[in-house]
């Protein structure tokens, strides 16, 4: 029978320096599961290597991480927050800072896709992170280097080694990274100077004006801030920025009113530039410009005015169908507006009668009975 020294003696023999693949299988098939989940706990985590990150098994444990962590999330709520973190520490193995940093990815852009929910994703996420935290001493720092250079990437010239960020460059995930900073900074992990680093660098760029605004709205800004926009106002900006830029200058009631009464002087050439611009843009100004409904049912005048004046009439009738079908602008909005131009005796009957079409087409009839039996329509 071998004994324990002359099994060690084995090792000096030189016909056992190289076991035939059949002795090492049968050497693997005795190590039962048990006997590997028994010492499981003992492990000393790997630390990452570029050979490993070439391993396509280590790519396929990724995605099995990613996968186990997503369905995870997506049954995410303030009810099983508990339990869900329970699933998560029996079901995710993460042996790895590897497969840390694969769980924080993931989490990462979870957060960029659903901002609504940022919320309890960090209430799950700080848990996860303080826990391994404790055990491991590992860092999570990656997920900073993930919002910072998203950050840089969106409002600098410069370039990262993240190339999965190149998929999330829109306006939309531009806006939602900055909505995960701002839940950061409640959330306290990060101070008040970085806060100030983060508006200067916004006031500084001219990429994205608009992100100026969603930065600060639903804040109240201080005099530097509202000064630095102001200057920023001064320049030749497209009328989209203008518009939610002077959206964030606060004022008072009186100024309203007077601005109010001067909005219906310049309101025609404002929409005219804005006409020119995707219907994003149209949306967002009806709805910071015309939230009340004479605003709206002036632009409708302005627009149908301007329709009658242009010879290419197919752009603003292909426009008034979009309005209404998103609902972005009302029926009752249109036929107050086309009712406001009736006193323009000017205006070409072949026009007005393709018009009626559209809008009855489009359910459109309410006070326009006459008009209608006029063009026999």
């Amino acid at each position: 029978m071998l004994d324990i020294a002359s099994f060690l003696d084995l090792k000096n023999h030189s016909e056992c320096a190289m076991l035939d693949d059949e002795i090492i299988n049968a050497f693997l098939d005795s190590f039962n599961y048990n006997t590997v989940k028994k010492y499981k706990k003992n492990y000393t985590p790997i630390k990452k290597t570029n050979q490993i990150l070439k391993n396509p098994k280590i790519k396929l444990i990724k995605k099995k991480i990613s996968n186990k962590v997503n369905l995870i999330l997506n049954k995410l709520s303030d009810n099983n927050l508990q339990n869900l973190l329970t699933e998560f520490f029996q079901n995710v193995k993460i042996i790895t800072i590897d497969d840390y940093n694969e769980f924080i990815k993931t989490i990462y852009i979870k957060m960029l896709l659903e901002t609504n929910f940022l919320t309890l994703y960090f209430s799950f996420f700080k848990t996860i992170i303080n826990t391994y935290s404790s055990l491991f001493n590992w860092e999570y720092s990656y997920f900073y280097d993930l919002v910072e250079s998203k950050f840089k990437m969106d409002y600098s010239n410069e370039t990262f080694d993240i190339d999965f960020l190149n998929d999330y460059s829109s306006e939309n995930y531009r806006i939602n990274n900055l909505n995960i900073i701002k839940e950061m900074v409640s959330q306290q992990f990060f101070n008040n100077n970085f806060i100030k680093k983060i508006e200067d660098l916004l006031l500084t760029q001219n990429k994205y004006l608009c992100d100026i605004y969603h930065w600060f709205k639903n804040t109240e800004i201080n005099k530097d801030i509202e000064e630095k926009i102001n200057n920023i106002l001064l320049n030749e900006i497209q009328i989209r920025d203008k518009v939610l830029l002077q959206n964030l200058i606060p004022c008072d009631t009186n100024k309203k009113k007077i601005i109010f009464k001067k909005k219906y002087i310049t309101i025609e050439s404002k929409i005219e530039n804005i006409l020119n611009e995707n219907i994003d843009s149209i949306q967002q100004f009806i709805n910071l410009s015309c939230s009340e409904t004479n605003e709206k049912n002036k632009f409708c005048e302005v627009l149908i005015n301007i329709y009658y004046k242009s010879n290419n009439t197919e752009k603003y009738i292909d426009l008034i169908k979009v309005l209404i079908t998103k609902q972005i602008l009302f029926k009752s909005n249109f036929s107050r507006g086309l009712i406001n131009n009736l006193q323009d005796i000017n205006i070409s009957p072949e026009k007005e009668k393709s018009l009626l079409v559209t809008l009855k087409n489009l359910g459109i009839t309410k006070g326009l009975e006459s008009l209608l039996t006029k063009h026999s329509i």
